[in-house]
């Protein structure tokens, strides 16, 4: 077998990580927006203004948080994520990772601090919280379009798991997303359990 040589990059290659923001919401099936609906009048009835009010915030904010992780960020082809001062690539966010946030995130704050009193705990704990955010938004997601999660897909990474759902190398961020989660809650009028 000859072997060519070739210059090989560091980094992943644009195509795979490059994505455009775009709003897929259009291409729902009448029963994808009956199911779509259930799912947020079960939010809306199992959840309190000042839960509704929090998830809104919190997911409004993650999208700021991604937009610019993505835009700051570049994944190299051992795993590893690096963030840089200067934009890389444009940002990226979608809507429906937004709509999947507001509904999951009572659970990802109020639910996990009613379940892991000890902030320190909740700290250490939070990647296990946020791989099962999107292993249960992203397998919703990928329920609703065909097989295909509009708002992130892993499986090009080399610690992709789950079928691009989560992506083990981001667990120092979701350290940090913990952090933030606790100052936050220290700030508002967040019921510790």
């Amino acid at each position: 077998m000859h072997k060519q040589n070739m210059k090989v990059s560091q980094a992943m290659p644009p195509t795979a990580s490059a994505r455009k923001p775009y709003c897929s919401l259009g291409k729902l099936s009448a029963w994808q927006w009956v199911s779509f609906s259930v799912l947020f009048m079960l939010w809306w009835s199992f959840t309190t203004t000042q839960m509704k009010w929090i998830a809104v915030l919190f997911a409004t904010l993650y999208s700021v948080i991604e937009w610019n992780f993505y835009r700051f960020s570049t994944d190299h082809m051992d795993g590893t994520t690096t963030l840089s001062w200067t934009p890389v690539k444009a940002g990226f966010t979608t809507v429906e990772q937004w709509i999947m946030n507001v509904l999951y995130i009572p659970v990802l704050v109020f639910g996990f601090r009613a379940l892991v009193p000890y902030p320190l705990l909740r700290i250490i704990l939070s990647p296990f919280n946020v791989w099962t955010l999107e292993i249960v938004e992203g397998s919703i997601l990928m329920v609703f379009y065909r097989g295909v999660n509009p708002a992130w897909d892993y499986s090009d990474k080399p610690d992709g798991c789950l079928n691009g759902l989560i992506k083990i190398g981001h667990w120092r961020f979701w350290v940090g997303l913990g952090i933030i989660i606790e100052v936050a809650a220290a700030v508002l009028p967040i019921a510790s359990g």
